[in-house]
């Protein structure tokens, strides 16, 4: 194993702390490549799930409503689970309907994206604000021609 590889995986995840110990009031949802296999175990493995116990957070591959084969494939004869999403406890446990993950022919990458899928009881967490949108032209994008028909529509 690679000593600069472990301390860079540990130095992002103390950065993930960071951002949600500021924010102790959000939902933590953390999504990613993370090169860790939760049926594997690794260095790597136990630091992502000692982050997720300290969090109360559960990663969604391991949810009964899970479908993932794989995430990650070398070559078509290697597979793994290594792309995660981890949610908070009571947040896996009453509102995930489904996980899986999008075989499609078109997708180039050896990634394979994964989806999930959470329910209305989900939406008592979230708070949304009306935003307010407001168009303005860039006039210093108008070429004369635009000003021009401008002016006569203006008539």
């Amino acid at each position: 194993m690679n000593d600069n590889t472990y301390d860079d995986f540990c130095y992002v995840l103390s950065i993930m702390s960071s951002i949600s110990e500021s924010f102790s009031d959000a939902i933590l949802i953390v999504g990613g490549d993370f090169n860790v296999d939760f049926t594997r175990c690794s260095f790597h493995t136990t630091e992502l799930e000692m982050f997720c116990d300290c969090r109360n957070m559960m990663p969604v591959v391991k949810h009964s409503a899970s479908d993932v084969d794989f995430t990650f494939n070398f070559g078509m004869k290697r597979f793994s689970i290594v792309n995660h999403f981890m949610l908070p406890k009571d947040v896996f446990d009453t509102s995930v309907e489904a996980v899986s993950v999008v075989h499609d022919v078109d997708n180039l990458s050896d990634h394979i994206p994964l989806f999930i899928q959470i329910n209305e009881k989900y939406a008592e967490y979230l708070s949304f604000e009306h935003r307010s949108v407001s168009t303005k032209l860039a006039w210093y994008k108008a070429s004369d021609k635009d000003i021009t028909k401008y002016k006569h529509r203006l008539l």
